[in-house]
């Protein structure tokens, strides 16, 4: 609810994200035929939100390796408790590829590694994350002495949760002036091929 709170104007987007309702390709074609099913991208068939996010063009590459980069910088600033860096930004680099997240060692982050597992790395990104961040995070804060409320486990759940949902808007923003146009003449391209995708429709029906 917090994270929800720091996006106030986008919070129709954010619970869709949530609830994995946005208009992506697959959804909208399923009750507007005409439209497109297919990543503009790469032409995989059937283009969800998983997809934005794992696409292997180049462009989504580098939004990907932008996202890491922001979550890390987001932790560092937190005072983070070491480790839990990693296995978040790791976790999140084997999602992207399509792989499970490595296997931590110590025993002391195994239930953190294994409810996450459960939840899905995907739900970082609908903002669902295993109450073992904020609990280990709470600890590290207490055994050290560090008194900030603006540092606790929640907080820190909250912060990381909306740099991750500030990475996705850029995307998703990417996204639609891929498919959608970003200027004049790209818009006037992408209408175009709607207009093409709507009379061959059409004429399926000619008889």
């Amino acid at each position: 609810a917090a994270a929800i709170a720091k996006f106030y104007d986008r919070r129709v987007h954010v619970i869709k994200l949530c609830h994995d309702l946005l208009p992506t390709g697959k959804i909208v074609h399923r009750y507007e035929k005409t439209k497109p099913h297919q990543c503009i991208k790469c032409s995989f068939p059937d283009e969800d939100r998983d997809h934005i996010l794992r696409c292997p063009h180049p462009s989504r590459a580098t939004w990907r390796s932008q996202c890491l980069k922001a979550v890390r910088e987001k932790c560092e600033a937190m005072r983070t408790r070491p480790y839990l860096t990693d296995i978040l930004v790791d976790g999140m680099y084997a999602w992207f590829q399509n792989q499970e997240p490595p296997d931590r060692p110590h025993p002391l982050y195994a239930t953190l590694v294994d409810t996450q597992r459960a939840i899905g790395w995907r739900q970082l990104f609908n903002g669902r994350m295993s109450d073992e961040w904020v609990t280990m995070q709470d600890e590290y804060l207490t055994s050290n002495k560090i008194v900030d409320r603006t540092l606790s486990g929640k907080q820190w759940a909250s912060g990381i949760i909306a740099t991750i949902w500030k990475q996705w808007f850029e995307l998703w923003d990417i996204r639609n002036g891929d498919v959608h146009g970003r200027d004049a003449t790209t818009r006037e391209r992408a209408k175009k091929n709607q207009a093409v995708r709507e009379l061959r429709a059409v004429y399926l029906f000619k008889d």
